[in-house]
């Protein structure tokens, strides 16, 4: 049966291929993913970004210029049902293009990663390729003294320091690429 939606036609097509039933999966992922570029099509930056790593004569069909797709869940269903189709270029264009989506949260790239890690565990190559598609975010954690809040005689961090903490701080966490910080 065709999917009339994506979402629920991507989660078919992934466990259809978990059960050893790789050519329905891969029907539903085609399915899935004309559902999609149609979907694309508001979206003419995007689409002519992804449509030719599907088929290349799909591009034509989409107006040149406009905006990008900022939808990270249809960017993220794009990718998986690439992945369903070993169509390795489409599904790092669709993935990098969902990671850069506003919406793109730990918790929807954990869940992405994990669809992502059930269908490449069904192939030997499976891990290897996993972490390009989805590196791990970077993690820092801060410690070190509170700012002073009390008047001591030797000041360990006093108020004035601040920004120049602050400014040092904001530069290595750019310079590393950190995603996630902790601190006290």
């Amino acid at each position: 049966r065709e999917p009339k939606n994506y979402f629920p036609g991507i989660n078919a097509a992934t466990l259809t291929l978990c059960a050893g039933r790789t050519r329905a999966a891969h029907r539903l992922a085609n399915a899935v993913l004309d559902i999609c570029f149609k979907q694309l099509q508001a979206t003419p930056a995007t689409a002519n970004q992804l449509a030719p790593l599907r088929r290349p004569a799909q591009a034509a069909h989409t107006p040149a210029g406009g905006k990008a797709c900022k939808d990270y869940w249809l960017l993220a269903t794009i990718g998986e049902a690439a992945l369903l189709l070993d169509n390795m270029a489409l599904a790092h264009a669709a993935y990098r293009a969902a990671r850069q989506s506003p919406d793109a949260g730990f918790g929807s790239l954990a869940t992405t990663r994990r669809n992502a890690a059930l269908i490449l565990g069904m192939r030997a190559d499976g891990a290897a390729t996993l972490e390009p598609l989805f590196p791990k975010p970077h993690i820092a954690i801060f410690s070190g003294h509170m700012v002073d809040a009390s008047r001591r005689a030797k000041p360990r961090f006093p108020r004035q320091a601040v920004p120049r903490a602050e400014a040092a701080i904001t530069q290595w966490v750019g310079a590393n690429a950190i995603a996630i910080g902790y601190a006290s």
